[in-house]
């Protein structure tokens, strides 16, 4: 990508650490709860939310077991619980959700700064041997309680 959300947001303190999708997910006790630069594929819907991922295909990262207790490559792009919050990430994503709708719902890659978190109790999760996900319990985040992985947006860097 030829953009940096990383030096822009500086400004703000200290600079921000850059990280894969893959880097973040490996990463997650050590970066929890802190401001981070996340790049990685935008997909979703307004309805259902905003998504990071690693890949198009949603494999699990490098080292991540493929079949059973396993989780995609992707971060959930959500809000704390207040409605201030979610109209704030609305607002921020916006961009996002229009550039990939104009894509013909194709993910693209983007830059998402936010706090990261992630669940302490890991989510169930389960593959198929298609490779479709099943199994889901309900201790993650986001619609479905799927995703043990967000990132509550601060600013967003949509590629055109």
């Amino acid at each position: 990508m030829s953009f940096s959300l990383s030096a822009e947001c500086g400004a703000q303190g200290a600079e921000l650490k850059t990280y894969s999708v893959c880097q973040a997910i490996n990463q997650a006790a050590s970066i929890n709860g802190k401001a981070v630069v996340i790049r990685g594929l935008f997909g979703g819907t307004e309805f259902h939310g905003g998504f990071l991922s690693q890949t198009l295909s949603d494999d699990p990262c490098p080292g991540w077991r493929s079949k059973y207790l396993t989780s995609p490559s992707a971060i959930l792009l959500g809000s704390d619980a207040t409605t201030g919050s979610r109209k704030a990430v609305a607002n921020i994503l916006s961009p996002c959700f229009i550039a990939y709708r104009s894509r013909a719902f194709r993910r693209y890659p983007v830059e998402i700064v936010g706090i990261f978190w992630r669940k302490s109790s890991f989510p169930l999760i389960f593959r198929r041997p298609d490779g479709s996900y099943v199994g889901w319990y309900s201790t993650g985040f986001g619609e479905g309680s799927g995703y043990p992985f967000m990132l509550v947006a601060t600013a967003a860097k949509c590629a055109m």
